[in-house]
């Protein structure tokens, strides 16, 4: 019993409020590291992808009339902890996306908070290039600079389906900085994922395949930064557990 009352209490700081402001900003800054999130589609064909003609492009949905775009990755811990903490997390996450959340058919809508510099935008299933345009677009539209998310991935699937046939560039990808394909290839997370975090697990033994994409990678879109991984999912308030020291997750 007092084992577990010293394990509590050296899992909490109670004196954090008293700190100099300077410090208490420093400390909220270390907390907001990259993320891995993911996004996914409800609506439009999804469950019958493999019967949509993708001939009949013109009648493409756009992204405000037919997807839903759905998330059940968490919101950084910071923006709920307090006042202060949430002032400085909405600095840093400044870009809102509005999604739905929850299990399929029971979900319900919420905002996604971004870091377009460093989180990784994950978009599972296989959409269509005329389905995902929209999205990056406004991400794009509403980034000072211009560019959208500076870190992207997508199955494989869907790479070979909808990107890898066309050799011309593709504008989205020439803006990005990191470019990671995955091995999952269902159109949503896990049941059992809700409220989580995903993370990235390396491939081994890829190198020949690695090889054999590179070129149209790296010439074609200017992919020089790019790499094959297997997408993980947490589920539960990982983020929250570990900015107020509780359990300890391996990535």
């Amino acid at each position: 019993m007092a084992a577990n009352r010293e394990s509590q209490s050296m899992a909490r700081f109670t004196l954090f409020p008293f700190l100099p402001p300077e410090l208490r900003i420093q400390i909220w800054n270390e907390s907001f590291f990259p993320r891995v999130v993911e996004i996914h589609v409800e609506g439009f064909m999804v469950d019958s992808y493999k019967d949509w003609n993708l001939d009949n492009r013109l009648y493409a949905p756009t992204l405000e009339e037919e997807l839903e775009w759905v998330s059940n990755s968490s919101n950084p811990a910071a923006l709920y902890v307090c006042s202060e903490s949430r002032t400085l997390a909405l600095r840093h996450y400044w870009f809102s996306l509005p999604v739905l959340w929850g299990k399929r058919k029971e979900q319900v809508p919420r905002i996604l908070y971004f870091d377009l510099q460093a989180d990784l935008l994950v978009i599972l299933g296989k959409l269509t290039i005329f389905q995902l345009s929209p999205l990056l677009e406004l991400f794009r539209t509403r980034d000072p600079l211009g560019r959208g998310p500076r870190r992207l991935g997508m199955s494989m699937s869907c790479w070979f389906a909808q990107y890898r046939p066309y050799y011309h560039e593709n504008y989205f990808l020439t803006l990005l900085e990191e470019f990671v394909l995955f091995m999952y290839e269902e159109q949503r997370p896990p049941a059992y994922f809700r409220d989580g975090e995903c993370a990235l697990e390396a491939v081994e033994g890829m190198d020949a395949f690695s090889r054999l994409i590179s070129e149209h990678l790296e010439e074609v879109h200017g992919l020089n930064n790019w790499r094959i991984v297997n997408l993980q999912f947490i589920p539960g308030p990982v983020s929250v557990r570990r900015i107020i020291g509780g359990d300890t997750i391996v990535r």
